[in-house]
Formats: structure tokens, sequence, C-alpha cells
């Protein structure tokens, strides 16, 4: 794989973007001196998104209060047609930002691009505007369960507001587009609690730590079948955490997981940012990866002061595997020898070793 030549592709931070007169495409396209086995890099499509909303929504949109979830009405415009929904802002840090990210939700049985729902991610605290794309096509070319990802060029009232990344919203079907199965249980944790760490010490508040996504078919097991779980990870010893995992998970999903968050030195996932999908019936349980807008290193510092708690250019912070915020995933699978030699080899061939 060719991710050493994409890493000092951003680090350049080079990138240009073309567009054509008329067009509803642009191209975001990298130089073409950067080449992949010989070849330049495709261009990646830009799709337009035209958002209509009350003016006085849509400045308050972006300049209320940070912890504010109101939602606003809006339609989207497309070919002549209205198509109706919702926006608000999506995000913890993020939402400090002017240029925020956003859910849109449409009204029952419309879709755009096929979809009902969808979230934009701003990318504001990347100047680049790649690095999380970057970790999403790694994440797509390891063949993971993940939601499909886009980018979009946003304006609402034809003012241009900026490029964004569109995400699918993850769902059930997003495990059946991967073969693992429809109807099954789907769990996320509450990402302002920091308690996703699958750790007997937050058993006592299992339900305030996650929730449970699982559609209305699989929702009636409750909490049971992940309760189950924590107690089985803290049991099985550290040598034998390989045949637990690959009588209990698809293990792909952990040690590729664990490689993508290897490679972005993403440390905002362990105990909030991932999904738990477990097949139907007493099927396999998998990792689904979220949320890499800080990948390949933080570049704002919140305890410095304004602006360089947004975006300060000479800090990053990094994330070894075996350091960083606990997960008993994590660690077992690094302490466990055959595991270990599983996640060293993906690692080399993501390199390109």
């Amino acid at each position: 794989m060719y991710y050493r030549i994409l890493l000092f592709l951003i680090l350049c931070g080079a990138t240009a973007t073309v567009s054509s007169a008329g067009s509803a495409q642009t191209m975001l396209v990298p130089p073409a001196a950067f080449a992949v086995e010989g070849r330049a890099l495709e261009p990646l499509p830009i799709h337009a998104l035209n958002l209509r909303m009350d003016e006085l929504d849509a400045e308050v949109l972006f300049r209320k209060e940070p912890n504010d979830k109101s939602s606003f009405p809006m339609s989207i415009a497309e070919d002549g047609r209205s198509i109706p929904g919702r926006v608000e802002v999506k995000g913890s840090f993020t939402r400090n930002f002017l240029k925020k990210s956003l859910v849109v939700k449409l009204a029952r049985g419309a879709s755009w691009q096929g979809r009902n729902k969808f979230a934009l991610n701003a990318m504001a605290t990347d100047p680049t505007h790649m690095r999380e794309w970057l970790a999403w096509d790694l994440i797509a070319a390891l063949q993971m369960p993940a939601p499909e990802v886009a980018y979009v060029r946003l304006s609402i009232n034809d003012r241009m507001i900026g490029l964004f990344l569109l995400f699918e919203w993850i769902s059930d079907a997003t495990f059946e587009r991967q073969g693992l199965g429809s109807g099954g249980l789907l769990f996320h944790p509450d990402d302002s609690l920091f308690c996703g760490d699958l750790s007997t010490a937050n058993l006592p508040r299992l339900e305030d730590c996650w929730i449970n996504l699982s559609p209305a078919s699989a929702r009636g097991e409750g909490y049971a079948p992940l309760e189950a779980l924590v107690d089985d990870l803290a049991q099985v010893p550290v040598e034998a955490f390989d045949a637990y995992l690959e009588r209990h998970f698809n293990l792909d999903t952990v040690i590729n997981w664990l490689v993508v968050n290897t490679v972005t030195s993403n440390g905002d996932t362990y105990n909030k940012n991932y999904f738990l999908h477990r097949g139907p019936g007493a099927g396999r349980w998998s990792v689904a990866p979220w949320d890499y807008d800080l990948g390949f290193g933080r570049s704002a510092d919140p305890a410095l002061a304004f602006p360089r708690n947004i975006l300060n250019d000479n800090f990053y912070t990094l994330h070894p595997p075996d350091l960083g915020v606990p997960h008993v995933l994590k660690e077992k699978t690094l302490r466990n020898k055959a595991l270990m030699q599983r996640f060293r080899a993906r690692m080399a061939h993501v390199l390109g070793l």
C-alpha cells in the first residue's frame, strides 16, 4: 500500500483545487509529482450541496452557543426540487469553531444521494482538508465496516460556506454491506462520558456509557450482551486472547482498527469514538471506526491562549499504539504474542515495508 507517500503529501500540505465553469462538481487534485506505483493520484470529485434556510436561522446556526443542540428547518435545492429536513451542529471540541460540523436529517421518506441522514464534517482542525479523508481512504482500503465518505462544497442560500466531508450515518446497513449480517446489535459510547473502554470499572454505569443503536428487531436484548462481553474480556487471560478473539470477534476488524489508529496517530477513539456491532443471533462482534478529524496529529491545543487553541501549526500530539487512553481490546491484543505478530504484519503491509 502507499501510505508513506500519502503521509508525505499531508505533511507538505500540497493540494490544488480546480473547477470548470458551469460544472456541478470540482476536483481536488494532489500534485502530479506525487505518484503511486508510477501513476499520478486520481482527482477526487467534490459534490455540490445547496441548502435553503431562513436567513436568520442560517446566521444563528454557526454563531449560537457551542452546546446549543437546537435544530433548524431547511431544504436541499437540487434540479428544481426541494427536499425538506432539518440541520443542527454536531461534535464536541469542534463546536467551538466558527466553521462547525453539521448533521442533516431529511423528512421521512426523503433522501439525497440515497441518504436520509448524513453528517458534514467541517475539517476545521485541518488546514490541508486532506488528513481526515486519507484516514477514511485507508479504512476503505482495509475493507473495514465503515461509513461511505465524500467531499461536498456546501452553500446556504447561494452563499458559499466551504468544503466539508460528508459521512453516511452509521446504521445496520453499514455492516450488512460488509457481509456481517442485518438486524444485529449496534452500540456506540456516549462521547461526553469517556467510558467506552470495555473495562469492568464502568460496568455499574454501562447504560450511561453506551448508546444502544440496534434496530428494533434486536433492541429487545438490551445491554445484557454488552455486559457479558465486558465480563468475558476481563476474565480471558492474555495468552489465550488470540483464541478468544478468533471465536467471538471478526478479528480483522480489531487488528485493522489498531493499525489505522497507529498510522493516523488517533488517540481520540479508545473510550468514546467507535462502534461495536454483533451479528444477528449469536454472531461475532466487530469494531467499526469513527471520528478521525484529529488524525495524523492534533493541530490544536485547548490549553493555549486564543487563537493558538484553535489552529497551532507548531503543536502536535502523537499517540503510539501502547500509550494514551486504555482500552481492553487494545491492551490485551498488544500483549498477546500471536496477535502482536498479526498487528506488526498488517502495519508492515500498510506502510509498504
